[in-house]
């Protein structure tokens, strides 16, 4: 067998490997927590522009709706409705690898993640209030947002961005936990407090999903190291002939 057969070979053994299909589903959804990891910093960056000056952060991010605070509301929902909606991908996306590669495949691990799932997202009033949050954008109207304004400030600044725990209680759509949540905010819910509490929690258990990834497929991305290492010998192998060919060839004019 030449080594181009041998290279092609390898590659198909590479294309056919367990380790190669479990982390192709793996990197996908890597971009789910790419994309809700990015709406988190967009969102918070923006409240803190605003912060430090309000005035500026106008004229920065060029929003024209409206007087006051209201161009800051409108951006403010914007990015906190994408905050949301990446939220319940990265859930759903979380979940459909799951149930495809270990609810039933992998019965120890699959009542692990169950319990997991439970004690942080299930129990917790901070992640429900979150997702009834979401609900709340979707079947009733985009959070109304409120902000404070000091125009004696030195920064001319927002001094705070909260969500109006008023508006909210209007709603009678919350679960039992996250109306704890609620209750359990004395005044207005700070918002970056809020998003990145959650998020916190969120990517803690999706390094735990992912380790426990690591340890289930690892005879099967060591295999996949195993190949693609022979795959990077044999194809230096063949550009080392190549150049041999090269300077035979050179040497022989």
């Amino acid at each position: 067998m030449g080594i181009g057969d041998e290279l092609a070979v390898n590659k198909d053994k590479i294309k056919k490997s367990e380790g190669l299909r479990i982390n192709k589903k793996m990197k996908d959804l890597d971009v789910s927590k790419y994309v809700f990891e990015k709406n988190h910093e967009e969102l918070c960056k923006t409240i803190n522009l605003f912060k430090s000056d309000y005035e500026k952060a106008i004229k920065t991010i060029k929003i024209s709706q409206g007087k006051g605070l209201n161009p800051f509301l409108y951006e403010l929902s914007r990015l906190l409705h994408n905050y949301l909606a990446s939220g319940k991908t990265l859930i759903d996306h979380s979940r459909k690898l799951f149930q495809q590669e270990y609810e039933h495949k992998h019965l120890a691990f699959s009542k692990v993640y169950q319990n997991k799932l439970k004690e942080t997202f299930a129990e917790s009033p901070l992640a429900k209030f979150i997702q009834d949050l979401r609900n709340y954008s979707l079947h009733r109207s985009i959070p109304i947002s409120g902000a404070s304004y000091d125009i004696a400030s030195s920064n001319r600044g927002l001094t705070e961005v909260f969500l109006v725990k008023k508006s909210l209680l209007e709603w009678d759509g919350w679960t039992k936990k996250a109306k704890e949540y609620i209750d359990t905010c004395k005044k207005d819910i700070d918002l970056i407090q809020l998003v990145n509490e959650y998020t916190k929690k969120t990517k803690e258990f999706q390094e735990w999903f992912r380790s426990k990834q690591m340890e289930i497929h690892k005879k099967d991305f060591d295999e996949l190291r195993t190949l693609q290492q022979k795959s990077k010998y044999i194809y230096d192998k063949r550009m080392k002939n190549i150049v041999k060919e090269i300077e035979k060839d050179e040497k022989s004019k």
